[in-house]
C-alpha cells in the first residue's frame, strides 16, 4: 500500500526539488517552457508568455492539495531550471512513470541525473512504488542516458506510444527499475566497496580531508535551511586536533584506495559518549550520540556509511551503552531514509514555528 506524502522538498548535492510557487513563471518561460529545442521533446507546444506559463504553473499548485500529486521544480543556483513529474500508472501495482524535462543550458552536466536518482529513492524508499518507468522519444537519446545512469533497465520499443508537440505519433523507447532492482544494484556496489574499505580511528593526517567532507555537508545544510545555516564550517583546524585528541569524542574514518593506489578518506564519522546520571527522572545510562557522518559525494549508496556506523555500533557495544542516537534535519529525506535502513526510529520530535512578518 502506498505511503503518499505529496511533493516533499528534496535536497541534493547541488539541487533544491521543492513544489513550484507563482513566482517560479518566469524562470519556467525564460529557461525552458519558451526553448523550442526543449518541448520538441514534450506534448505541448512552446509558450508564447510569461503569463501563460503563469497559468500552467497556477494549476499545477492547486493540484498540490492532492497528497499523491508529485511535480517538483528543480532549483539551481537560485533559479528554476526544469521539473520532474510523477504519473501514477497503478495505484493497486504501484507503478509510476516519472517524467522530466530541463532547460537547454544544463543539459551534460549530469544535473537531471542527480535529481531523478533522489526522486527514485525517495519514491522507492518514502512512497513505497514497487515499479518506477522512464519513457521517451527515440529521438530524444539524451534522456534515456539519465534513465541508463539510474539504474534503470531498457526493456523495449513501445510503438508510436509518444506524441510530440508537432502532433506526430513516434515510438517510444521503455526503461523500467524494481525496488528489488535497486536492492539489489546497492547491496552488489557495497560488497565491492566494503571489501576495499578500511575503518581506522581519526588522526591528525586526515585533518586536511576531513575539513573538505565537512564543506561538503554544511552545503547541504545551507542548501536544506538557508534561513539558519552558514556556508561556514562548523569545525576549524584547532577543533579537529582537540577532538582527536579526547577519547569520549571517538573519531573513525572510511579509507580506500583510488585507481592510481593512493589511499584517500571518503568519509568519517564522529561521536560523541555520553553518561546520564543521577537526573531525577531518568535511569542511569549511556549514549553514544553520533554528532556527524559524511561520506562523500561522489561514492554515497555504495555502503561506506553503513559500515562507518557498524565501526560506532561495535564501539558502543563494547562501552556498555544503552543506545546511539542522532539529530537528523527534517529536509535531508535520504539521510532519513539511510538511518531508518540501519534500524533507526524516531525517539523523539524536536518541532519549530518559523515566525514571519505577519506574527511580528
Amino acid at each position: 500500500m502506498l505511503n503518499h506524502k505529496g511533493t516533499v522538498t528534496i535536497n541534493t548535492q547541488r539541487l533544491t526539488l521543492r513544489r513550484f510557487t507563482a513566482a517560479d513563471a518566469e524562470d519556467m518561460f525564460k529557461n525552458w517552457a519558451s526553448d523550442e529545442r526543449v518541448v520538441t521533446y514534450l506534448s505541448w507546444h512552446p509558450h508564447a508568455s510569461v503569463p501563460q506559463t503563469a497559468e500552467k504553473i497556477g494549476e499545477w499548485i492547486s493540484e498540490y492539495s492532492n497528497p499523491a500529486t508529485y511535480n517538483w521544480a528543480l532549483e539551481y543556483d537560485g533559479q528554476v531550471i526544469g521539473n520532474i513529474r510523477i504519473f501514477i500508472v497503478s495505484e493497486a501495482a504501484e507503478i509510476a512513470e516519472i517524467g522530466y524535462c530541463m532547460g537547454y543550458a544544463w543539459w551534460n552536466l549530469g544535473i537531471m541525473t542527480e535529481a531523478v536518482r533522489a526522486v527514485r529513492d525517495f519514491l522507492f524508499d518514502e512512497i513505497g512504488f514497487n515499479r518506477l518507468c522512464i519513457k521517451h522519444a527515440v529521438i530524444n537519446p539524451g534522456s534515456g542516458r539519465v534513465a541508463q545512469k539510474c539504474g534503470f533497465t531498457y526493456e523495449g520499443i513501445r510503438r508510436e506510444g509518444y506524441r510530440i508537440s508537432n502532433g506526430k505519433f513516434i515510438d517510444a523507447i521503455c526503461y523500467a527499475m524494481l525496488k528489488s532492482d535497486r536492492e539489489l544494484k546497492r547491496r552488489n556496489a557495497e560488497y565491492k566497496v566494503q571489501d576495499a574499505v578500511t575503518i581506522r580511528r581519526g588522526a591528525k593526517k586526515d585533518i586536511p580531508r576531513l575539513l573538505e567532507l565537512l564543506g561538503q555537508i554544511i552545503k547541504l545544510h545551507h542548501y536544506g535551511r538557508p534561513d539558519l545555516f552558514k556556508v561556514n564550517s562548523k569545525y576549524a583546524e584547532h577543533d579537529l586536533i582537540s577532538l582527536l585528541s579526547k577519547p569520549d569524542h571517538p573519531i573513525w574514518v572510511a579509507e580506500t584506495a583510488d585507481a592510481d593506489g593512493k589511499k584517500s578518506v571518503k568519509g568519517y564519522i564522529f561521536c560523541i559518549v555520553k553518561h546520564s546520571r543521577d537526573i531525577p527522572q531518568f535511569n542511569d545510562f549511556t549514549t553514544l550520540y553520533v554528532d556527524d557522518l559524511c561520506v562523500d559525494e561522489s561514492i554515497r549508496g555504495m555502503g561506506i556509511g553503513r559500515a562507518l556506523f557498524d565501526a560506532a555500533k561495535k564501539y558502543a557495544i563494547e562501552i556498555g551503552a544503552h543506545n546511539i542516537d542522532l539529530n537528523v534535519w527534517e529536509f535531508n529525506n535520504r539521510a532519513i531514509s539511510f538511518y531508518r535502513s540501519l534500524g533507526m526510529t524516531t525517539e523523539r520530535r524536536h518541532m519549530e514555528l518559523v515566525l514571519g512578518p505577519d506574527d511580528k
